[in-house]
């Protein structure tokens, strides 16, 4: 499984399961920490000083491990990279205790900043890569040191302690900033200097902070629903840009759009273009999509674009297309989604077309494997509907329900998107503040789906309920 690459070699799966998973949970715990930042709100968002601040360096999330006198490079999903020059000055003997350090494998570069996309443009040269350009910035221990569980100035203790003289692997330079206006001028001198991609902030407490420039992209409102506190203005949108063959990608949605008064003229615009669709989606609050004629263009600014989902997957988008006023489902494919997005303003500058609203606007902050892919339909196999069981209680506000249904997708081989199994417990009692709850569970086999199945059974239906 491994193939040479220059001065080294990578490899794909062959990390042991433990560290796949210590890696991934690694990765998720890290991911769901982050808040973002931006000069607008910095001042309401850290309050509890003083802080440590790193650069944000524009590169791929690897790990360093060391281990019984081994070191070598592991990325979340399993490549593995070892034997380069990198790791040379890496001198350290941990012994045979496995340790293992988080860092961003980057690009080295004299005339601009490291971007994220080098690192894959570097690594799938192969026997050609110039693995002298790679450079690992570790900035955290993640296991195999005492300091592990305790404050991240212990851990950067460790950190300079390993990797000490080093050039290529070294530690990220951290400063102490006693406040807020500390914070600010680091920023302007590391990232509106352009030596860095943004700031990343600790305080006393634990709590990480990404401060980044805003940018924006123009993109087209292809669903949207009603805000759950007034139906009269809008809850979300669904955002989606145009590809080269007149398809539509989605890249996301969100609900910050702006006051009250510009909320309802957009609701108002909106609910004059409502049109069909063969997918159906909710959003976080279980309102459904109401999807729209592409006609709306507008602008968003987000903090940051995400290719990679927070188990190292990479991000895979539905594909639709228009026609005949309706919109169809084609397929999913690689690309990315926009991180906080907030609308800026209606474009009415901009026509919905794959120049104004291109797709490549994602390649211009960060590197996609198979962009070009071709948006052709693929059918997907029906799901299979394996228990399905409903239960019925009457009381003095009428008559609850609840309600178990497990499927099988069938979907699971052809797109990533999808999971093996879904268990879905719907919780109807038409006397509470909320009459209707909900819960999905997902599973990768038939046997945990049960196990769910059956918890769910178990913990709801008690005395009392009688199946319908």
């Amino acid at each position: 499984d491994a193939k040479r690459l220059g001065g080294g070699s990578i490899s794909t799966g062959n990390l042991c399961d433990d560290l796949r998973r210590e890696l991934k949970r690694y990765r998720q715990l890290t991911a769901s920490r982050y808040q973002a930042l931006t000069r607008d709100n910095v001042e309401k968002v850290l309050v509890n000083g003083p802080f440590l601040a790193s650069p944000k360096v524009d590169g791929e999330l690897w790990f360093l491990v060391l281990e019984g006198g081994k070191k070598y490079l592991c990325a979340p999903n399993g490549r593995s990279i070892e034997d380069i020059c990198l790791l040379d000055e890496v001198a350290a003997d941990t012994g045979e205790e496995r340790v293992v350090l988080a860092g961003e494998l980057y690009v080295a570069t004299k005339k601009d900043r490291p971007r994220v996309g080098m690192v894959a443009a570097l690594l799938s040269q192969g026997k050609e890569a110039e693995t002298g350009k790679l450079g690992f910035m570790a900035f955290d221990v993640v296991s195999g040191l005492p300091s592990a569980d305790g404050s991240y100035r212990e851990r950067l203790e460790d950190l300079k302690r390993l990797l000490e003289g080093g050039k290529r692997c070294q530690v990220i330079p951290t400063e102490d900033c006693e406040d807020v206006k500390s914070i600010e001028e680091l920023y302007d001198k590391w990232v509106e200097g352009g030596k860095a991609e943004g700031l990343v902030i600790r305080d006393e407490g634990g709590a990480i902070s990404k401060m980044k420039p805003v940018f924006t992209f123009d993109v087209v409102i292809v669903a949207f629903t009603d805000s759950s506190e007034d139906p009269s203005q809008v809850g979300g949108v669904m955002l989606a840009l145009v590809r080269e063959d007149g398809t539509f990608q989605l890249v996301g949605g969100t609900g910050n759009i702006g006051n009250a008064q510009q909320s309802r003229a957009l609701h108002s615009t909106l609910m004059d273009l409502e049109t069909e669709s063969d997918m159906r989606h909710a959003s976080g609050s279980g309102a459904l999509y109401r999807f729209v004629k592409p006609e709306v263009v507008i602008e968003v600014c987000v903090t940051d674009v995400q290719t990679d989902k927070a188990d190292g997957t990479p991000v895979r988008n539905r594909v639709l297309a228009y026609a005949d006023d309706q919109w169809e489902t084609m397929r999913y494919l690689p690309g990315a989604s926009l991180l906080h997005p907030s609308l800026v303003r209606v474009r009415e500058d901009k026509e919905v077309n794959a120049v104004d609203l291109r797709l490549a606007q994602l390649t211009e902050r960060c590197h996609i494997d198979d962009l070009g892919q071709e948006a052709t339909k693929v059918d997907l196999p029906a799901s299979e509907v394996i228990r399905r069981e409903v239960y019925t209680k009457s009381g003095k506000g009428g008559m609850a329900v609840r309600k178990l249904v497990c499927w099988k997708t069938n979907k699971e081989e052809e797109s990533g998107n999808f999971p093996a199994y879904v268990v879905h417990f719907t919780d109807y009692s038409p006397g509470r503040k909320t009459p209707l709850a909900r819960e999905v569970r997902l599973a990768p086999d038939l046997e945990t789906a049960t196990g769910i199945s059956e918890d769910l059974i178990q913990s709801n239906i008690k005395k009392g309920w009688e199946p319908a």
